[in-house]
């Protein structure tokens, strides 16, 4: 699993190790044959598939969301691909901003 900072979240800014803002298909550019992988010089490795990648709402898991909207918003955007695209694509990420992206990949 990895876990890297989305690109609407604040702690992007916040902390100087944080170099860019990862999108939830940010990803796919480390499948093989993905349509979105064509910058094979970047990096000698692939991976077959992206398992499932979720963009979370608040930095902490599960207890400690104080965010109402953190809560609501996460399983609605999480529910499809497409739905995940849209709040990227749309206004709704700079007014529901995340804070992070998880992927798991297989090799």
């Amino acid at each position: 699993m990895i876990s890297a900072v989305h690109f609407t979240s604040r702690n992007l800014y916040v902390d100087p190790t944080h170099v860019r803002g990862y999108s939830v298909r940010t990803f796919d550019f480390f499948v093989q044959g993905s349509s979105r992988r064509d910058r094979g010089y970047y990096f000698d490795f692939t991976f077959s598939e992206v398992v499932e990648a979720a963009i979370q709402f608040s930095a902490q898991l599960g207890r400690g969301r104080f965010l109402l909207w953190d809560r609501l918003v996460e399983p609605l955007v999480n529910s499809r691909a497409l739905v995940q695209d849209l709040y990227e694509m749309t206004f709704a990420s700079r007014l529901f901003p995340a804070a992070n992206v998880v992927a798991v990949l297989r090799k």
